[in-house]
């Protein structure tokens, strides 16, 4: 969690992960979806696929902005 509150876009992603599936700490989807849509802001490729189809489905309604330069 620590690398994740740094920045580090793959941590994000993986405490999205374990929060989602509840995997070593409490189950919240809600965390799960901001640390995910974190982790795509800062460029991790594989939440950004994954906000992404969550969008296409229907399951996550956001608008991203893009990425600071």
């Amino acid at each position: 969690m620590e690398k994740a509150s740094r920045g580090d876009a793959a941590a994000q992603r993986e405490l999205a992960a374990r929060l989602y599936y509840g995997r070593g700490i409490e189950r919240s989807v809600p965390q799960a979806m901001g640390w995910l849509m974190l982790a795509a802001r800062n460029g991790d490729s594989g939440a950004n696929n994954l906000v992404c189809e969550l969008c296409k489905r229907g399951i996550l309604n956001v608008a991203m902005a893009p990425r600071p330069q």
